[in-house]
Formats: structure tokens, sequence, C-alpha cells
């Protein structure tokens, strides 16, 4: 039988110990669980199973929450179908997965400093480094969560073909096919494109927008996909319906600020209050205000829900755009003498986002080369 290993809760390891889960190729059995004080990236493996199935012909795999007892919830196939190529039947899918993972993520990042470079380079590289060192984004590639990154790049690369291409039917397609790729990568994704899309409708300025009817036609799409799931999930949701306070067990009002906080950073959230204060926010993305919205709306939900909806992942990219507002020298408007006045605090806040980022960071070296 394939194991699927996403943490260390799996077998009852304690927090503060983790484990790591040692497999031979095609083996049934557990081989060996070695105690390490290291936090582990095990959905790595998780990933590299699952490519696995895909590439064996299974286009619904599912997967089990650390709820006691575990939630099933569909899982997605697009990012193990798009590696099926390189994958394998040994152990060798961890690192197609992996590396799968962080060349998607490197391309995104290259194609939104694009867009905000043809405006302003100091915007763009403010950016980038609030968005790549961002602890939220480090850590959601540390752990292993790689059908999230997987989800989050091509999230951005619909808004950013959103902007670059002319207008037509060979963007629409695309587009729509963008928008499934990524719904269809990770149900958390599916979750937060559904809510987009609601919350996009009664706002006219992202209604009428180029990415709006391809959000609607890839969620629909996206829709008929995991359509497939609801006999799972409906035999499930009396008990979802029950339980509260997500992961947690309880409805705890700090969870989300204390989420907020931990994944972007304290000092992106200076620089987006600086932003805010002393010059005019450039969100720059289609669907701007609709992606803030449905951010602070799945943040809200997160409260009482056990389904984890990795809504901070979304967002992140724009609340790196509006932080780095603050360094935009695109217009001669945007660099008045209050804004030259808050420069060095600016500079000093994304110098301390960069250290912070490294910090995080250097707690996932130790193991990379497991």
């Amino acid at each position: 039988m394939d194991l699927d290993i996403g943490c260390s809760f799996v077998f009852g390891v304690p927090a503060a110990t983790h484990a790591v889960m040692l497999f031979e190729p095609h083996s049934s059995d557990l081989q060996k669980v070695v105690d390490s004080r290291l936090v582990i990236q095990g959905d790595a493996q998780l990933h590299g199973n699952k490519l696995g199935e895909v590439a064996r012909g299974n286009l619904f795999p599912a997967s089990r929450t650390d709820h006691k007892p575990p939630f099933e919830i569909p899982y997605g196939f697009t990012f193990y179908g798009v590696l099926t190529p390189w994958a394998s039947l040994g152990v060798s899918n961890v690192r197609v997965v992996r590396e799968g993972a962080a060349l998607f993520s490197a391309v995104s990042a290259l194609a939104l400093a694009l867009v905000l470079g043809r405006a302003s380079a100091s915007h763009a590289a403010g950016a980038m480094i609030l968005w790549t060192l961002a602890p939220v984004n480090i850590r959601t590639m540390g752990f292993g969560n790689l059908s999230n990154v997987f989800a989050q790049s091509i999230f951005v690369l619909f808004l950013v073909t959103a902007l670059l291409m002319r207008r037509g039917s060979v963007r629409a397609g695309l587009l729509a096919f963008l928008v499934a790729l990524s719904a269809t990568a990770h149900l958390s994704s599916f979750i937060f494109l559904l809510t987009l899309l609601f919350v996009a409708i009664p706002i006219s300025q992202d209604r009428n927008s180029a990415a709006f009817k391809p959000l609607l036609a890839g969620v629909l799409l996206a829709g008929s996909y995991y359509a497939c799931f609801l006999p799972m999930i409906l035999a499930q949701l009396p008990r979802l319906l029950g339980e509260r306070g997500g992961s947690a067990g309880i409805v705890d009002p700090w969870r989300v600020p204390n989420q907020v906080v931990a994944g972007a950073g304290w000092p992106l959230l200076a620089l987006i209050v600086l932003s805010t204060l002393v010059g005019r926010l450039r969100p720059v993305l289609p669907l701007a205000r609709s992606l803030a919205l449905t951010g602070a709306l799945l943040a809200m939900v997160a409260l009482a829900s056990p389904v984890e909806v990795r809504y901070l992942l979304a967002v992140l990219p724009l609340l790196s755009i509006l932080g780095a507002s603050v360094l935009d020298e695109g217009e001669t408007s945007s660099f008045e003498r209050p804004r030259i006045a808050f420069l060095p605090l600016a500079l000093v806040l994304l110098l301390a986002a960069l250290v912070s980022g490294v910090i995080v960071l250097l707690e996932f070296i130790p193991l990379s080369g497991l």
C-alpha cells in the first residue's frame, strides 16, 4: 500500500520531536523512523507519492487531514499532471516535485517583476524582496506544501498574463486555462478562486476587467472536476459543519492576526501602513479590490472553519506590491517631499523584511539535502 505522510503528527510523533520517514521504492512497509529535533519537510514525500499515483493514472487523488478522525479531502491533480513526464517509479519523485514547484515559483516571480519593473524598478525590487522572503512563502516551500506553491505561482501567472497580453480569444482561453490549472492543483486554491469570483461580481471595476470572464470559465471547469468528489464531501458534511476553530479545534480571536503577522512578517505590514499614509497605493494587479476583500473574508471564515484555506498565500503578491508602493518612482507626483522624508524609514523596514526572511530561511537549510 502507499503511505501518505504529510507532517510529523502522523503516527503521533510530538511536535517538538519530528521524524523523518524513510522508504524503499514501492515498499509497503515503514522502513525506519529516525528522531530528529529539526523541522521535517514531510509533505515533500507525500507529493512524491501523489505524483506516482497520478503518473499511474489516478486523476482523482485524495488526502487526509490532521483531525481525529481525519477528513478525506480532494487533493487536485494538475501539479502532478504537469510533472508526470519526469515521474519515475522510485523515490526520485521527491526531487521532481520539489524542483518543479521551485521552478514555477521562480518563473512567476520573474514575470511579476517584469510587470512591475516596466513602471518602476525600485517598486519591483521592493515587492520581490517582500514577496519572496515573506515567512509564509518560505515555510510553505520548506515544509513541502508544494501543490500550494504551484497553485500560487499559476495564479500569479494568470494575473500577469491578464496585464501583458492583448485582448482576444487566445488570451481569454489561456487565462481560463491558467485559472483551471491553479484551482485544480489544490482544493484550497479552488475555494479561494471560487470566493474571488463571487466577491468580484458586485465590484463593477473588477467585473468589467479582462480577467473576470476567464476567471468565471476557469472556476466552472475546476468545479466540474471537483464535482466528482461530491459523494465523499457530502458524506463528511455533517461533521464538517459541526467542527469549529479550524485545526486548533476552538474559536481563537487571535488566531488569524497571529497567522497574518507570522506569515506576512511585521516589516511588510508596517510598509503597507507607511505606503497608505504617505503615498498613493499602486495595487497594479487586476482584480486587486476583490483580491483584498477575498483574503479578508476567508481570514474571518478561518476563525470558525476546520478547512484550512491558504488565503494569505494567495493575497501575498498583492500585499507585497502595496507595501512596496512607497518606493514607487513611476510618476512625478510619487516622490513629493513628504514621501522623500519617509524613504529612509521605508528602506529600514525593507532591510528588516530581508533579515527576518533570511532568519526563517536558515531554519530549513540543514534539511536541504534530505
